[in-house]
């Protein structure tokens, strides 16, 4: 789904203008980001968390020339899902 496709789809469940759509998200993107920027860790009630792990540099091959290459140290981020979260999405779908 596009960012425009979610925009569209929060304004018309909420009976909201886009633009006031548009604030709202990009004002939880920005609160997402900083909030794993600073505490490594986001809970959304209902949904799951969001931890920000670090990944120290490896050592691995490139596959095509069989070269040794070293992949740089990085941040990626873990989701996991709230119990709630879980059962929802174990329901079958006929």
């Amino acid at each position: 789904m596009a960012k425009k496709d979610f925009i569209n789809v929060m304004a018309t469940a909420a009976d909201i203008p886009a633009s006031a759509a548009e604030k709202a998200y990009n004002s939880f993107v920005a609160y997402f980001i900083e909030e794993l920027n600073t505490k490594n860790l986001l809970l959304v009630p209902g949904i799951g968390s969001f931890k920000k792990k670090r990944y120290g540099p490896r050592n691995s091959r490139n596959p095509r020339t069989g070269e040794p290459v070293v992949v740089p140290a990085k941040n990626k981020v873990k989701f996991t899902m709230s119990k709630s979260f879980t059962e929802e999405m174990a329901v079958e779908i006929n």
